[in-house]
């Protein structure tokens, strides 16, 4: 890539310590290079030259370089707090079946929990 094809808050595909990645580029630095962010590890990189990335990131260039989509970070976040969530349904639930109090609206929040786990997925 050129330097003028680059855009800031722009993901782009390239090769970040042997390994294929996504970086999200955060800015512009003074007198040349950019400050980008791998969203594989979270850490800021530093890249003298456009020449490193390779590709915008689409769903396509994804699936064909790195064999499927990551999912964004604050949606990683979300399926986290999701998962836990879940978690504490599944015992909430359990505990139901052994009390029989509540046990409809557990199930409820349960299959909410996991449709907003599969849209994540």
């Amino acid at each position: 890539m050129k330097n003028s094809e680059v855009v800031i808050g722009t993901k782009y595909i390239t090769r970040v310590s042997g390994n294929i990645t996504v970086v999200e580029i955060l800015a512009k630095l003074r007198p040349k290079g950019w400050r980008a962010k791998n969203l594989r590890t979270n850490r800021e990189i530093y890249f003298k030259t456009a020449g490193r990335l390779w590709h915008p990131a689409t769903k396509k260039s994804m699936e064909v370089y790195l064999g499927f989509v990551p999912i964004d970070t604050s949606h990683q976040a979300l399926a986290q707090v999701i998962l836990d969530l879940t978690e504490s349904l599944t015992d909430a639930r359990n505990m139901s079946y052994k009390t029989g109090i509540n046990e409809d609206r557990c199930e409820e929040i349960f299959a909410i929990g996991n449709k907003l786990l599969d849209t994540l997925e």
